[in-house]
């Protein structure tokens, strides 16, 4: 699974509704009914164009590659600003394909949010995919046989609404992965289909909140 922007953390959220996952996982990661939700045409059509505007606020942990510590973790690369603009545009994907906008658009870092549709902001506290250091290192073989290595994801994010100026809080929303994975893993397959799982999981609780708002 190569990444999507020029960073390593991806966002795959809908290519992961139908994805193949990289081999060298000791289990498959399956989450069937959160990809059944998101791909299912809400009974939600809001009948105006949503704008979503992403803040990313991640510590700096989850965004830089540091070589110590415990966890390799997924790190934006040359790129940080794909991360936000990546998960805003899987969103709006989402948003599209469940019916519930056919008119959802990203917002740019500067640009004056519309005034003809519902404006949402979102809050990136958390993405990451990471696993333990050693489980890409050389050591005994004995050992790694009998401590099994897990891949983990983690996402999180907050969400408000703006409608004609009336602003309502969707509250904060998260999601996490873990699986099974080999000596040989790497941060760019394993490390980034454990944030797509995390991400679908956010992603689904966030759809959710915004159904229950205005259905309810």
């Amino acid at each position: 699974m190569e990444p999507k922007h020029k960073c390593t953390l991806l966002a795959v959220t809908c290519s992961t509704l139908m994805a193949m996952f990289a081999p060298g996982c000791a289990s498959t990661p399956s989450q069937p009914a959160v990809h059944d939700y998101l791909s299912t045409v809400s009974t939600l059509n809001l009948h105006m164009p949503v704008y979503i505007n992403v803040e990313d606020l991640r510590p700096p942990l989850e965004r830089e590659s540091k070589m110590d510590g415990p966890y390799i973790y997924t790190a934006d690369g040359d790129h940080p600003e794909n991360v936000a603009v990546g998960l805003g545009e899987d969103l709006c994907k989402i948003l599209d394909l469940k019916g519930i906008t056919d008119r959802p658009r990203v917002g740019r870092p500067g640009e004056i949010p519309p005034t003809d549709g519902i404006i949402v902001h979102i809050r990136l506290l958390s993405w990451y995919g990471r696993f333990p250091r050693e489980g890409v290192t050389d050591k005994v073989f004995d050992v790694l046989l009998s401590q099994p290595i897990f891949a983990e994801g983690f996402c999180r994010f907050s969400a408000t609404l703006d409608v004609g100026g009336k602003v309502a809080d969707l509250g904060i929303v998260e999601g996490k992965s873990i699986f099974q994975i080999n000596r040989k893993a790497t941060v760019s397959k394993e490390g980034n289909t454990a944030s797509a799982l995390a991400a679908d999981k956010a992603i689904e609780q966030f759809v959710k909140s915004l159904e229950s708002h205005f259905l309810n």
